[in-house]
């Protein structure tokens, strides 16, 4: 009779019934007897803890669950609860705590300020080119309004009609009255010449009425001249047929 042990040794972890159990030679006997052993892997305290927990053993529950909603739950459930608010570290959206967290606040500090004073720069380089903008504008109205303004008065000297206030209304000098040397000045000398012409014929012919007219009252009759006596009795009157003339003008 031979003797085997067909459990594992204690060595491993686990609890091991030796059991000796006869083994008959088959050739000897057609009969043999072979009893099969249970092994059974020891629960540690927290196994045993883990157990009386509800919400693992609801856990335990819902991953025995068969079905497709069960199996789309243990295809993407996390393995671990920290893993529902948290990635892995090979995941996409993983971030060490090193980098989420830092301990440099002077760094920080410095960034801030180097934040605000960015900020300043900015606002001035705005205002800086508001203003350059605004320069700008107001010169170019300037030279617009002032080549406008000599647009202007060149057309008054190439129209002249502003000029014409200092300009004499006569061909000739006022200080030396002497006729222009031109056009309009020898025109001028002719206008007056011919003016001073027709003065004296007109005064030519004024005289030989006059004369005309006193040799004809001397002919007239003493009884025409009592008919024509002037209305202050002093003067006598001269009579021509249609026309009649006093001395004393009245």
């Amino acid at each position: 009779m031979d003797y085997e042990h067909p459990v594992p040794p204690s060595a491993y972890g686990f609890v091991s019934l030796l059991i000796v159990v006869p083994v008959l030679d088959p050739e000897s006997s057609p009969h043999s007897i072979f009893v099969p052993q249970r092994s059974i892997r020891p629960k540690t305290r927290a196994e045993r803890r883990g157990q009386k927990d509800k919400v693992a053993l609801e856990k335990n529950r819902i991953n025995q669950r068969v079905g497709w909603q069960a199996r789309m739950h243990q295809k993407n459930a996390p393995e671990t609860s920290a893993l529902l608010t948290s990635c892995t570290s090979d995941a996409v959206g993983y971030l060490s705590n090193a980098d989420r967290f830092h301990t440099d606040t002077v760094g920080e500090e410095y960034a801030l300020r180097q934040e605000a004073l960015q900020r300043r720069y900015q606002a001035n380089e705005y205002r800086r080119n508001q203003s350059f903008k605004r320069d700008e504008d107001r010169w170019n109205q300037n030279e617009e309004k002032q080549r406008k303004e000599d647009e202007a008065w060149q057309k008054l000297r190439e129209d002249g009609s502003k000029a014409k206030k200092n300009q004499s209304a006569v061909a000739y000098d006022i200080m030396t009255l002497q006729y222009s040397q031109d056009v309009d000045g020898q025109h001028q000398k002719y206008q007056d010449d011919m003016g001073k012409y027709v003065c004296k014929l007109n005064l030519t012919l004024y005289l030989f009425i006059i004369i005309a007219l006193s040799l004809y009252f001397s002919e007239i009759p003493s009884a025409a001249k009592n008919k024509y006596a002037c209305r202050e009795g002093r003067h006598k009157v001269c009579h021509v047929p249609g026309y009649i003339f006093c001395i004393c003008r009245h």
